[in-house]
């Protein structure tokens, strides 16, 4: 009987082995599927960046009809990059799609609240709001904008833009 005992305590031990073997091959197999999907994830986010350092090539040459869909397409992933957010307005509002360039400046504004204090933003945010006739929020906006130090030229332009809104906004009242 000794050796039975011995036999199976044995056997015990074999399937300890077995047990580790399995373990070990189960953390190997892991640690390949987690470098396979960062490498996939970083082949992804490298695509990402050259596109997006493209539009921004686009951009700086004033041409955003091209740079719409690509924009777009990084907005579903990147929706809360402020900068893809206002590229995309800043292309709608300069191609004229003025209801899809709306939601883009208030995502824009949410994102980055310092934009109250730029005035390029806020002359064309405000843009935007008289184009979808919202007369009251577009002087909102101008009566923020006026409250920047602006140079004289810019600030007879915003004044005249503002004038224009109060006659719209007294007319559809």
């Amino acid at each position: 009987m000794i050796n039975q005992k011995n036999f199976f305590s044995k056997e015990k031990r074999d399937y300890t082995n077995y047990f580790i073997a399995g373990f070990i091959l189960l953390i190997a197999a892991t640690l390949v599927f987690i470098q396979n999907e960062a490498q996939n994830q970083n082949n992804k986010l490298q695509r990402d960046f050259l596109l997006y350092q493209e539009t921004n090539t686009y951009l700086q040459k004033g041409e955003t009809e091209p740079i719409i869909e690509p924009l777009s397409k990084l907005h579903e992933t990147y929706n809360m990059d402020f900068n893809i957010s206002y590229g995309l307005a800043f292309s709608y509002l300069n191609n004229g799609n003025y209801e899809a360039a709306l939601p883009m400046y208030t995502k824009s504004m949410d994102l980055n609240p310092f934009l109250v204090e730029n005035e390029d933003f806020m002359y064309q945010y405000a843009l935007v709001l008289s184009y979808n006739e919202q007369y009251e929020d577009a002087i909102t906006v101008i009566n923020q904008l006026l409250t920047l130090p602006i140079d004289e030229s810019f600030k007879a332009e915003v004044t005249k833009l503002k004038d224009s809104l109060s006659n719209k906004k007294g007319s559809t009242t």
